[in-house]
């Protein structure tokens, strides 16, 4: 643990992303991302772009930076819940989904899973895709 104010550490957090512009598109896709971040933890990011994607390398760096941030013993909920939001900030994405799976031998698998999407937006063909995907 640091010695830093957490609200340091998620700004600086959130300055790893690397998050890039999008071009202007009429197509509608999901970008997925996913990363191991350690033999028992891993962490997916689905979203569906409006202003802005992430890179893959921003994206990792993010991920390492965030966990690395927490104490040992925050509840995997506190953690998506706070993921969640960096990137609804830094993306303002359409959609989002932030799942983060802990398989610990001799436990039961644990899985959390955060969704937000901007008001008014809906696209159904879309959300039964990710609906029949989980």
């Amino acid at each position: 643990m640091t010695d830093s104010h957490p609200k340091d550490e998620a700004h600086s957090c959130r300055q790893l992303l690397a998050v890039l512009p999008t071009a202007p598109s009429a197509l509608m896709s999901v970008t997925t991302l996913s990363i191991a971040l350690d033999n028992t933890l891993s962490l997916t990011v689905s979203y569906v772009a409006d202003r802005s994607i992430v890179t893959r390398d921003g994206f990792t760096a993010y991920a390492r930076a965030r966990t690395a941030a927490m104490p040992w013993d925050t509840p995997l909920e506190s953690l998506a819940a706070l993921v969640a939001d960096d990137i609804a900030n830094e993306l303002v994405p359409k959609w989002l989904r932030v799942t983060f799976v802990q398989e610990t031998p001799g436990t039961p698998r644990h899985t959390v899973s955060v969704e937000d999407r901007q008001p008014g937006w809906d696209h159904p063909t879309l959300l039964k895709m990710l609906e029949n995907g989980r």
